[in-house]
């Protein structure tokens, strides 16, 4: 079988930058012009430390779609436009081309490849460069659909402590779940009229995530039948502390078979201890900016479930740390902080609201 890996060159490194003081041991946010990706052919790289992310896909497979969708992980816009945060981009767009100040995304399609079943699947790998951890670091990042639930794509998070090569990935931490069978002629309002896999019989459903099934990260549908949502870029973490002091790399596997896509999304690992449990990967705390983009001062908007101490920090896109405001502990409920930025360069930001029961992060633009 053909292998074709393609390395993703970042003039700016986003992994493992910062210092231990700055605790952001891996960042990528896939945008310009500090990540450029370059079609180059090589071995799998089988190596125990490596700087560079490489995107290899394991199973050809023919896609029908359109040529600005590669047979790989490839650049592109978010599915949602409340992701996008600047105008320009069209989700019927058909080219890959990114505006400087659109926020960009790694997809990847599996529209109408190839063959049936779990045998026929992609495989496509992002894989991250080498991180060393401490003792109590967790792994964030982002996805959403291009559609759901109708053709919703599954995809998952795996874990190597041994190497880059795509064979030794064998702890999967994360599986969402993509649509199989004939989805419904008429409606796409009831999830329970779709039948969802990971291809592993022996995960029960519980253990799985389905994009958009519990209400949320979800553009309302539209009028036309039958109709889809759109995905909005979905927060989530995982605590590492099974992998304390070891080196591992991450992979983010896409291997789902004829529905449409995937995006993902400002991966990060940052050591902080993560309270919530290890099956608890969603974080419900609606965190949002407004405006965005912006150039004096963002309102940063979050929910607390439960009463909670909350850290606001601010990160440039080389993961230096460039605020950071203790808030202590606030009640349940809706919150609002004025975050003046008068004083921040032009350019892409990302602003984490850490908390004793949960974490999320977002991207700022300041212009």
């Amino acid at each position: 079988m053909k292998k074709t890996y393609i390395v993703l060159v970042a003039s700016l490194l986003l992994s493992s930058l910062a210092s231990k003081a700055q605790d952001t041991l891996l960042f990528n946010d896939f945008q310009q012009p500090h990540w450029k990706a370059y079609d180059t052919l090589n071995s799998p790289p089988g190596v125990s430390t490596s700087t560079t992310w490489y995107l290899f896909n394991a199973n050809p497979l023919a896609n029908g779609a359109a040529s600005y969708r590669p047979n790989r992980w490839y650049l592109s816009y978010p599915v949602s436009k409340n992701d996008m945060y600047a105008t320009g981009m069209s989700d019927t767009s058909s080219t890959s081309v990114i505006t400087p100040d659109t926020n960009t995304v790694l997809a990847a399609s599996s529209w109408t490849n190839l063959g049936d079943g779990a045998n026929a699947l992609e495989a496509n790998y992002c894989i991250s460069p080498s991180t060393k951890l401490g003792t109590h670091d967790t792994l964030f990042w982002k996805s959403a659909p291009f559609q759901t639930p109708r053709y919703v794509d599954r995809y998952s998070v795996l874990i190597s402590t041994s190497s880059n090569d795509f064979g030794v990935f064998t702890d999967t931490i994360f599986r969402a779940a993509e649509m199989v069978g004939t989805p419904p002629v008429n409606t796409d309002t009831l999830y329970a009229d779709f039948t969802f896999t990971c291809y592993n019989g022996s995960i029960p459903a519980a253990n799985y995530f389905v994009h958009g099934l519990d209400g949320t990260y979800i553009d309302p549908a539209g009028t036309t039948t039958p109709i889809s949502h759109r995905g909005k870029l979905h927060p989530f973490s995982f605590p590492l502390d099974a992998y304390a002091n070891q080196t591992i790399f991450v992979a983010f596997l896409s291997d789902s078979h004829d529905d449409n896509g995937i995006t993902i999304d400002d991966i990060m690992i940052r050591g902080n201890k993560n309270t919530q449990g290890v099956n608890e990967y969603i974080n419900e705390m609606g965190l949002s900016i407004y405006p965005n983009p912006a150039n004096e001062v963002a309102k940063v908007n979050f929910k607390l479930t439960a009463e909670a101490s909350v850290l606001l920090n601010v990160y440039d896109v080389a993961g230096k740390l460039v605020y950071s405001e203790n808030k202590g502990t606030m009640a349940q409920g809706n919150h609002f902080s004025n975050l003046n930025i008068s004083s921040f360069a032009k350019g892409f930001y990302t602003v984490s609201v850490q908390t004793s029961i949960g974490n999320s992060i977002v991207k700022l633009i300041v212009q």
